[in-house]
């Protein structure tokens, strides 16, 4: 927790307001790698994937004041011992972007893989086309480690995807 965010496991409970973030794909398609509307069922089941592996985490990032739900935050500890993790999403909801939420959330995420694991290298992809994504991790002090064409699928179109990192 910090002044403006704690994060905490998604639950049951918010389930809808998940769903909600999955299907606004307009918004958010290349935060979560769907760029069509999913069913609840299926992000049902792949909550409880999440929630069956020891090494993932699937956390809501909330509004310190009012508890709020507005945003989410997923990966994996790809290695712990080893000292790699991977963020796979973050989303942040539309009223609340640009309102530096999602930059407690990432800080606030490193603070404790940094004093909590043995974590010391996060890593992430991004797509090449998404410029404000690319912009929002270079100012969380992400830098690019590699390119790869061609790979990430959206719309029918095949896009290149950049490999970013983080010492911690």
């Amino acid at each position: 927790m910090n002044d403006k965010v704690y994060l905490k496991s998604i639950t049951d409970a918010n389930i809808m307001d998940v769903f909600k973030w999955y299907n606004m794909t307009d918004i958010f398609k290349f935060a979560t790698g769907m760029d069509r509307p999913t069913t609840i069922d299926a992000l049902v089941k792949m909550h409880i994937e999440v929630l069956a592996s020891s090494n993932e985490f699937f956390l809501g990032i909330y509004e310190q004041k009012k508890g709020t739900l507005i945003g989410l935050l997923k990966g994996m500890l790809k290695n712990e011992k080893d000292g790699i993790a991977w963020i796979k999403l973050i989303v942040v909801d539309p009223s609340y972007q640009r309102m530096g939420y999602g930059s407690s959330a990432v800080s606030l995420f490193l603070d404790y893989l940094g004093n909590g694991t043995k974590v010391r290298n996060v890593y992430l992809t991004v797509v090449e086309d998404n410029i404000g994504g690319i912009a929002f991790w270079r100012k969380q002090q992400f830098s690019e480690l590699m390119r790869i064409e061609k790979c990430a699928a959206f719309n029918d179109k095949l896009h290149n995807i950049l490999i970013m990192y983080r010492n911690i």
